[in-house]
């Protein structure tokens, strides 16, 4: 199984823990788990500057965070489907890696499923696709 977890997904995991890290941590074992750069500036940005984790904080979390997923620079051409032009880099992600799933809380990105073959949802419908407890 191929997934694609979204920026927000990430954020809930790594700050506020729960659902969004049970779901994480099940696609990190079961799951091939790509991410691009765009992604992990993002979370890495997000992390800094809104939950202002200090440089220490932030280099073993990246760190940890980059050992468990597969880092790609997509070269397909970017989708322009979304109002948030952000989006796109995650939706060009799915489309390049062929991921099954694209696991997000982005409503603009939600209501595009199915995205080709990518099923786009959110982390308590994968959880209750998968039976993640």
């Amino acid at each position: 199984m191929t997934i694609v977890i979204d920026t927000n997904v990430y954020l809930s995991h790594f700050r506020f823990g729960g659902l969004p890290s049970r779901v994480c941590l099940y696609c990190l074992e079961e799951a091939d788990v790509f991410v691009s750069p765009f992604i992990t500036n993002e979370v890495n940005r997000i992390l800094r500057d809104k939950f202002t984790l200090n440089d220490t904080q932030l280099t073993v979390v990246m760190r940890t965070f980059q050992e468990s997923i597969v880092l790609v620079e997509p070269t397909s051409p970017l989708p322009t489907l979304c109002r948030d032009p952000d989006d796109n880099h995650v939706l060009q992600l799915a489309e390049f890696v062929g991921a099954d799933y694209l696991i997000t809380g982005d409503k603009d990105l939600l209501v595009l499923d199915p995205f080709g073959l990518c099923r786009i949802v959110s982390p308590t419908a994968f959880a209750e696709q998968m039976q993640v407890r």
